[in-house]
């Protein structure tokens, strides 16, 4: 079970994302199609991306990569690009590219209708919450009084991934 952390120092918005469809996944988890998305791809390098006919094989490679936390699929040309990071922003990091919808998964143990973002990999799941500087007792007592903690940036996984989050979506 992944824990859920709180990243209170971080300035980053988190965008309401409307749920379209759902593909079933096993382990309790499920990809969510984040609409805004639709016809858009990412400019950033995939895990990786091959041809496969439907969505939901796209969605069993992500589920059998552990470094998957969110895919693209084009129904068009029936490519698959799995993704390591997960994409809450479409402003900076996206082209056109009709047909492609993108999935993230979505976790009972990290509520994605919260905010919560979960990096399967380093079994992380955080919420990025806009509030204004504040020193390490105020944001840790911010985090308690809201059942979070703040978050552990080590193994170096860890660190990559959130730092690599918050450039993507800046």
């Amino acid at each position: 079970m992944a824990n859920r952390l709180s990243l209170s120092t971080f300035g980053l918005v988190v965008f309401q994302l409307s749920v379209l469809s759902v593909l079933g996944i096993n382990n309790g988890s499920t990809w969510v199609r984040d609409v805004p998305y639709d016809d858009l791809i990412s400019l950033d390098a995939d895990n990786a991306s091959f041809a496969v006919m439907t969505e939901l094989q796209c969605a069993r490679s992500c589920q059998g990569n552990t470094s998957c936390n969110s895919f693209f699929y084009n129904s068009v040309s029936k490519q698959c690009r799995l993704q390591r990071y997960v994409f809450v922003s479409a402003v900076n990091s996206t082209v056109n590219d009709t047909g492609s919808r993108y999935y993230r998964l979505m976790s009972v143990s990290c509520p994605r209708e919260d905010g919560y973002v979960i990096d399967r990999l380093t079994s992380t799941c955080f919420r990025p919450v806009k509030t204004p500087m504040l020193n390490w007792n105020d944001a840790e007592n911010a985090c308690i009084a809201a059942g979070e903690s703040l978050a552990v940036l080590d193994p170096i996984e860890r660190l990559d991934f959130l730092y690599n989050f918050f450039k993507r979506n800046e």
